[in-house]
């Protein structure tokens, strides 16, 4: 976002960022120091009172885009825990439309501005690096107290919700799938049988650990998700904005991908006779290894010290 506010876009259009966290100043103000938001606005709601009187969402489930009027535009853009980076490249074309719309023309371009991503690669370069830049923020900042007040959303404070900055020094090799405690002994178990079974495809390649793998997953995250139901977590929060709701759709794109793998070796298999193979593609299992992995920061850390 701050890319798109940083560009001649940014004449044209207004980018906003609002938080909703139990403790939305704070958060806020990490977010933009951590990020280095310039360009974009950054507001966030003390209470359901500040909340908008139109149905809005979760930012990683979809962005409201407005136009020149005022008017809703998009209700709800493709949401990046579905579709992932590609959601962004929809947003920038819809964005620069929008803009046409309201007179801004080839004139207003910079010459080698990079504004409108090429490729889904491109954009998702730029969300790595961003993310680097974001850790030597941290590295470099001092620590902020942690807020006082415990809130059944979210219990983990909003400076240690990003990941952890590693010493490259003496950074140990990390296992496919290995995640940090979530404080919480059950997950903490399924979270490291899931890192043996993404360890099992790696090596073995083959539909059936890879159909193990699924079947895992499967079982662990509808068991985080009736663990979070049950203890009350992201209760009482309005419709589109509910941290459950959001943490069940990172689930399913996790399992989508991992289905979608499956398909593929399957077809592979049979037109192979049946041979050995290997079947599954080498890059499976870190793919979908990073996904898990991403999804244990951004969403498991948020329940730590609520699961009962």
């Amino acid at each position: 976002m701050e890319r798109w506010a940083a560009s001649s876009l940014g004449a044209h259009a207004h980018f906003l960022m609002v938080c909703v966290d139990p403790a939305p100043e704070e958060t806020a103000k990490m977010f933009k120091e951590t990020y280095g938001l310039e360009k974009t606005k950054v507001g966030f709601c003390v209470g359901r009172q500040d909340y908008p009187p139109f149905s809005a969402q979760l930012g990683c489930q979809g962005l409201v885009i407005f136009d020149g009027e005022g008017r809703i535009a998009v209700g709800c853009s493709p949401a990046l825990n579905r579709v992932g980076v590609v959601a962004f490249k929809k947003v920038d074309a819809t964005v620069l439309t929008l803009a046409e719309d309201c007179g801004m023309d080839e004139s207003d371009l910079v010459d080698g501005e990079a504004r409108v991503y090429a490729t889904s690669q491109e954009l998702q370069g730029d969300v790595f690096d961003s993310n680097m830049r974001a850790e030597e923020r941290r590295r470099n900042a001092a620590k902020r107290p942690a807020p006082q007040e415990k809130n059944p959303l979210c219990a983990v404070p909003p400076e240690k919700r990003c990941p952890p900055v590693r010493d490259d020094a003496s950074d140990e090799k990390k296992r496919l799938g290995e995640v940090p405690s979530v404080g919480h002994d059950e997950m903490d178990h399924e979270h490291a049988a899931c890192a043996d079974a993404f360890e099992r495809l790696e090596r073995e390649r083959t539909v059936e650990a890879l159909r193990d793998l699924i079947s895992l997953l499967t079982h662990h995250f509808e068991h985080e998700e009736a663990l979070m139901q049950s203890s009350g977590f992201g209760a009482g929060a309005p419709a589109g904005l509910s941290p459950l709701e959001s943490h069940k759709t990172d689930h399913a794109r996790i399992l989508d991908l991992a289905e979608a793998q499956l398909s593929l070796a399957r077809e592979l298999a049979k037109k192979a006779g049946g041979g050995s193979g290997p079947f599954v593609p080498a890059s499976c299992a870190k793919s979908i290894a990073d996904l898990f992995e991403v999804h244990a920061t951004e969403f498991d850390s948020r329940y730590e010290g609520i699961l009962s």
